[in-house]
């Protein structure tokens, strides 16, 4: 297990805008991603494609993510004073939840405008939603000494262009597809708010016994981040304390 933790002033914007460099040398690709199976709020899903035709006379083989093979538990912890808002999903301009850590260098986050190789194969428009509204942020409320636990698969998301029998829509000249990382050491970050900004009733939800609960509002730029980094694949879990 590798433990590193860190406090200081950043953004929560910081945590979704990461450098795309992963220590140890890994490679890296033109955008990358993925997380498995989480325990806890909901996170960035990968759908599978199944080998088949996008317009009915191409090959489109070769676009499936792969399987996944080494999950990683990824626990966060608040040992500080006071309670913490770690932000997922940046209201519309995601498509659906994602996990409340980044790895620098991984793509986790499937923005609103991109399509997974799966939603492109299926005719789902692309380039829809390619702005941000004013809807509410989906988080986690983390109260002191709270323990959130999810799991990242090992993934990550990376643009891979379309053959052109397999342009279903115009539109859509590449898809996302989760791919195996290489071997490395990868630093996980996690933002947590010491605020909230109330946005159509959010801010508030009862923690469960673990002392997380899920909840809807905005972040308020008072933030403090924990990270650590994790040799991939021989390590399986990693932690992220706040102190």
């Amino acid at each position: 297990m590798a433990l590193v933790s860190c406090m200081h002033p950043s953004t929560v914007c910081a945590l979704f805008a990461l450098g795309v460099s992963v220590l140890g040398g890994c490679g890296r690709g033109a955008g990358e991603a993925g997380d498995a199976a989480d325990q806890g709020t909901g996170e960035g899903t990968e759908s599978g494609t199944e080998s088949g035709d996008g317009d009915g006379d191409g090959d489109c083989s070769g676009l499936e993510d792969d399987p996944v093979s080494q999950p990683v538990t990824v626990t966060v912890r608040n040992q500080g004073s006071e309670p913490l808002y770690i932000w997922t999903s940046l209201g519309d301009c995601d498509a659906g939840a994602t996990p409340v850590y980044a790895i620098d260098g991984v793509q986790l986050r499937q923005a609103a405008w991109q399509r997974t190789c799966a939603e492109a194969l299926d005719a789902l428009p692309c380039g829809a939603g390619d702005g941000c509204g004013g809807t509410a942020w989906s988080g986690v409320y983390l109260d002191v000494d709270g323990v959130y636990e999810t799991q990242w698969s090992g993934l990550s998301l990376a643009a891979v262009d379309l053959p052109a029998a397999c342009e279903v829509d115009a539109s859509c000249v590449d898809c996302l597809r989760a791919q195996q990382v290489p071997a490395g050491d990868y630093m996980f970050r996690v933002v947590g708010d010491r605020g909230c900004d109330p946005i159509e009733g959010g801010c508030s939800c009862t923690p469960n016994a673990d002392g997380w609960c899920d909840l809807s509002g905005n972040e308020m730029q008072d933030t403090v981040e924990a990270q650590a980094v994790l040799a991939y694949p021989g390590a399986t879990s990693v932690e992220l304390v706040f102190q």
